[in-house]
């Protein structure tokens, strides 16, 4: 039964016992820290064993996950959509450091289709063939800007706009679910995107470096809406999104919460499937999503954040 995905779905039922819910991350908002600490080593997040340091004890949590999921798949081709924005991430990364003169390996994200320690020596030398193929072109017109222009900023415009595109083609790989979340996903960013454009009268090249087309998104409509500027936007949202409309006047934070929590209410359709592509896909994003919220929790205790700070802040979880 192996090469089946109902192996998989029983893998991950018993594994989606251990996810926080939505009632345990908010009663750790107001844990004292060692409570919290001994919550989260319980829960599977082992570096808070090791250490207080928020983001070195979360470091490789997906790359377990990912590890963790593998042999189950019969086809681990459906979790590449997940993975990919990290190998765009680790893209961007090598490129500026490459700009810089020295590699910064702190910066690359895991897990990642393409091995990260290839990266820095391929754009270097420039041996493209030596990148897996669906990062080849990217990789080298990403050099191609960075260093004709040195602009940072258009170079992560055109690069997160090309991984959008890749996420959505991956997607496909997957079930009905895995495609429906990736298109939400890849709409949201680009609404996201535009908010955050608007506010800087960015010309028609930056913005067409930006935004990704996705089905149910009219593309020339947002784009001169970005050009317009932030009012322009957010009436863009609020009349094609109406579900977006309060979020959209309290500001970019709102919105951004909002969408998330919609993504997260769309995996928890994934409960009701005996079997299927989908059920290890919404478990893996589900985790990063915790992740996302014990990133939130720990670094905002640390900094001084009260309870009810850290509450208003929690995304919605799929258990």
């Amino acid at each position: 039964m192996k090469d089946s995905f109902a192996f998989a779905a029983g893998a991950v039922r018993a594994m989606e016992t251990s996810l926080l819910t939505h009632a345990q991350i908010l009663a750790l908002a107001d844990a004292e820290p060692e409570d919290r600490r001994r919550t989260l080593i319980d829960r599977g997040f082992a570096g808070f064993a090791e250490t207080d340091d928020p983001e070195a004890a979360l470091a490789g949590r997906m790359q377990a996950v990912y590890d963790e999921l593998l042999p189950y798949l019969p086809d681990k081709g459906v979790l590449d959509f997940c993975v990919l924005p990290n190998d765009y991430h680790n893209l961007k990364a090598a490129l500026k450091s490459l700009l810089r003169g020295g590699e910064r390996r702190d910066l690359y994200r895991a897990p990642a289709l393409c091995d990260p320690g290839l990266l820095y020596g391929a754009l270097s030398g420039k041996d493209w063939d030596a990148l897996p193929a669906f990062l080849r072109n990217d990789a080298r017109e990403g050099y191609e800007i960075l260093t004709q222009t040195g602009n940072g900023q258009q170079l992560d415009l055109e690069l997160d706009r090309r991984c959008l595109a890749a996420v959505l083609a991956a997607a496909e790989k997957g079930g009905a679910l895995a495609r429906e979340y990736a298109r939400r996903w890849v709409l949201y960013a680009d609404l996201r995107v535009a908010l955050r454009l608007s506010r800087q009268e960015p010309g028609n090249a930056l913005v067409a470096a930006a935004l990704a087309p996705v089905p149910g998104l009219d593309l020339p409509a947002l784009a001169e809406a970005t050009q317009a500027g932030e009012e322009a936007v957010k009436d863009f949202i609020r009349e094609r999104f109406d579900a977006w409309s309060e979020e959209a006047d309290k500001g970019y934070a709102a919105l951004e919460k909002a969408m998330e929590d919609d993504l997260t209410r769309l995996l928890q359709q994934a409960k009701s499937l005996a079997c299927g592509a989908d059920v290890p896909v919404a478990y893996y994003l589900a985790r990063e999503g915790e992740l996302k919220n014990v990133r939130i929790l720990t670094a905002g205790a640390k900094a001084g954040r009260n309870g009810a700070a850290l509450r208003e802040r929690m995304r919605e979880t799929y258990a």
